[in-house]
């Protein structure tokens, strides 16, 4: 036994081996706690995001797209945010099992309390308002992104199907077929005149130029429009609070 001691001392001696210092452990311990708890609250961000998407979600609109209702779904649904949040969700939970004791915590327990806690979080954000603001920052400059929000525009510009999205352009230009009209350019940059007599417009929008809207109805022609329902774009009625 003594002889192996010395053998442990002689191969110390040797090899220069020396302890870790208590620090690095620390320092260590709080890089991993560091990195899950940043997954862990980009995960709520997503989750945010996803809250956001879904409650400016119309789902009675659907069925004026008559194309596919798989299309229309996969269109709406927020899909990319949702695997984003996995992969988020999953690196949190490899992450937390390199804690010091995250290898006591059953899986389930661990993936359950994440998605727990980034809903919990999520929510916090997005009634904050600042998932409202990211995700318009999101679509403003981040190019990527902005061809996305364009595919999930798709189900709104189908003006023989009711449905058009734009921005108006002028306002109370006169009486056109025994109605109330105005200037109307979709995102396409195509010109409309719409008749917004009987239209009911919801949440805060209002007669506004350049304001971006949403108008449920029909096409009368090619460049007429008769607005029954005109509806806020998603985020712009809290933008402009």
């Amino acid at each position: 036994m003594e002889n192996f001691g010395k053998k442990i001392l002689e191969k110390i001696r040797e090899e220069n081996i020396r302890p870790v210092p208590r620090w690095h452990f620390l320092m260590k311990r709080n890089i991993i706690w560091s990195i899950a708890i940043v997954l862990l609250l980009l995960g709520s961000i997503a989750s945010s995001i996803i809250i956001f998407q879904l409650k400016n979600t119309e789902w009675d609109i659907i069925r004026h797209y008559q194309n596919s209702m798989l299309e229309a779904l996969l269109l709406t649904i927020p899909l990319a945010w949702f695997v984003l949040l996995a992969v988020l969700l999953f690196l949190t939970y490899v992450q937390f099992r390199h804690t010091p004791r995250g290898y006591r915590y059953n899986s389930l327990w661990i993936f359950g309390g994440s998605i727990a806690l980034s809903i919990a979080i999520g929510s916090v954000v997005f009634y904050s308002g600042f998932s409202s603001y990211l995700e318009n920052s999101l679509r403003e400059h981040v190019p990527i992104y902005q061809h996305f929000c364009d595919r999930a525009a798709k189900i709104w510009m189908n003006p023989e199907q009711g449905l058009l999205m734009g921005s108006i352009t002028e306002m109370n230009t006169g009486n056109k077929r025994d109605g109330e009209v105005i200037i109307f350019t979709d995102i396409r940059g195509k010109v409309w005149h719409v008749n917004v007599k009987t239209a009911v417009w919801r949440g805060e929008t209002r007669k506004e130029r350049n304001l971006k809207l949403r108008l449920i109805g029909s096409a009368a022609d090619k460049n007429f429009f008769i607005a029954e329902e005109i509806r806020p774009w998603p985020g712009e009625g809290r933008r402009r609070r």
